[in-house]
Formats: structure tokens, sequence, C-alpha cells
């Protein structure tokens, strides 16, 4: 009757679930300008280049098999790979894509290029090398097709080859740099563009020359964002401050029930 009364309270466990707040921080890389290609002088210069090497005295015993295979094949071969290529710019890297295709006859099992896509950062490129045509070849066709070949740090080295038409009359350029661009447009103004892009990075304190290069992207991003990435930062920290200030008053609650 006079005994002690014990109360016993049980802790009833706060369950917090994980809930993305506010907007996230990464800003995406914006598409600065898409690049076209030649389209009319590609396909003519490269059905040529294919058809001249199968004409060749020494391939007369073939000619109804390997002319056939031209006009059947290789002609719609050059089509959809002229029709796969894009080139765009963006604020912080090249990209490039290209493919699928088939690359003989006209079957899974004959031969066909997967689709291809490269992206090189400004802060790796070295030189954008542009070559205009010059000479013939088989005597009397002249070159017309314009070589952009950005070279980087590591050159060709791990770099994947595409069916090219027309190798044969290029002597030696193809593979010999980490992009190839034939038939561009507007070469000169690509690659004014890029070398543009890649004193901005100079400018944002990394080092330009694709050895051991300081510029992170994000570093990239944060100069690029500007205001709007100081809005973003201020609007997380206050959202910090508001949960941390929520969670000290819940465990003084806790404390004091206790």
């Amino acid at each position: 009757m006079g005994g002690s009364h014990h109360v016993v309270s049980e802790a009833v466990p706060m369950r917090m679930e994980a809930a993305v707040i506010g907007r996230p921080l990464e800003v995406e890389s914006r598409n600065l300008k898409e690049f076209a290609f030649d389209a009319k002088l590609l396909e003519q210069e490269w059905k040529q280049q294919t058809l001249l090497p199968l004409l060749w005295p020494c391939c007369m015993p073939v000619w109804p098999c390997t002319i056939l295979m031209h006009f059947l094949c290789i002609r719609q071969n050059i089509d959809d790979k002229i029709k796969s290529m894009r080139v765009n710019l963006t604020d912080e890297q090249i990209e490039y894509e290209e493919g699928p295709y088939f690359t003989c006859l006209r079957h899974d099992a004959c031969g066909k290029q997967g689709r291809v896509n490269k992206v090189i950062p400004y802060d790796r490129v070295q030189d954008v090398r542009l070559e205009e045509p010059a000479g013939n070849y088989c005597c009397v066709f002249p070159f017309k097709i314009t070589l952009v070949s950005v070279q980087t740090a590591g050159g060709s080295v791990g770099h994947i080859e595409t069916w090219m038409p027309g190798r044969e009359f290029q002597g030696g350029k193809v593979g010999r740099s980490e992009l190839e661009l034939w038939g561009l447009e507007d070469a000169t103004a690509f690659r004014n563009m890029i070398l543009d892009m890649k004193k901005k990075g100079k400018g944002l304190g990394g080092a330009g020359d694709g050895m051991g290069s300081t510029s992170a992207p994000s570093q990239q991003r944060m100069a690029s964002g500007g205001g709007r990435m100081e809005a973003l930062l201020e609007e997380q920290l206050s959202l910090l401050r508001s949960i941390d200030a929520s969670l000290k008053s819940m465990a003084k609650s806790a404390a004091t029930a206790s």
C-alpha cells in the first residue's frame, strides 16, 4: 500500500526516412553547336574512291561479283555512314557519334560497324590540325575532302578505327589522331571554336596541355554556372540549418520526456 511505484517508460524509436531536399547542385553540360558534314561531297568522293580499285585490270576476272557488290551494298553502306555521323561541341567537351551501319555485304554475318560514341574534354586537346585537300589520286581525280584531326595527350593509343571508305587513297592519314573528321562544312570554325574553349579552360586555372590537367569538370561547371550556382548553394545551406535545428529540438524533447 505504501510501496513505491516504478514508472517504466519505453523509448519510442524515432524513424527518419532519407529524402532528397532541394535541387541538385550539378549543372549539366550545354550543347553549344552542332557542325554539319558535307553529305553530298562525301557521298560523291567516297563512292568514287571505293569503285576505282575494283576497276583495276588485275580485278577483271572478278568484275561481275565486285561491281555488283559495289552498287548493291557498298554505296548504300556509305549513305548509312554519312547519315549516322554527328559532332557536337558543348561547354565542356567534343562529342562525336556514328553508326551503326554495314561495311561489306548487307548482312550481320558479313561485317557491321556498331554505334561509336567519343567524348573528348577540351583540357585533353593538344592540337586541332586542319588539312586542306591537295593533289590528285589515280592521276586525274583531285582530292576534295577536308580533314580535321583532333590530337590529344594520348594520341591514337587505344584508338578504335571505324570503317573508312577509300582509305587506300589517303596515304596514311587514317588512324593517326584521337578523332578524325572528314568533310566538315565549316572546318575552320570548328577548329577555332575548340581552341577558344580550350583557352577558356586555361583561364579557369587548369592546365590546358592535356598532361596532368588540374581543371576538374566540377570547377568548369561552377565557373559557368555563375550566380545560379551560388543561389543553389545558399538554398542547400539554409535547408541544412533548418534540419539541424529540427533535430536538436527533437533530441531535447526526447531527453526531457525521459
